[in-house]
């Protein structure tokens, strides 16, 4: 099988077109999910790094509760198995 030069550089090309092609519905895709991300942040009552820190509020409370009743040797009673 012999692939003369014309064939290589017309591979090249078309390979390239491809490319650009490929890029540019990539840049299509992650701006439209970026507008969608910022559309539904817009939508919430609170914002995420609010959320974020209500959660690791309650998840600090909740540990010392916890943390709490270990050192104070409190028993969960648990079904026999």
């Amino acid at each position: 099988m012999h692939a003369g030069p014309g064939k290589i550089v017309a591979g090249s090309i078309l390979m390239g077109i491809g490319a650009g092609v490929a890029l540019g519905g990539a840049f299509m895709v992650g701006s439209a999910l970026v507008a969608a991300y910022q559309e539904r942040v817009q939508q919430m009552e609170m914002p995420p790094s609010a959320m974020a820190r209500h959660h690791w509020n309650r998840f600090k409370s909740a540990a010392a509760a916890g943390a709490s009743e270990w050192n104070n040797g409190h028993q969960v009673e648990t079904a026999p198995r």
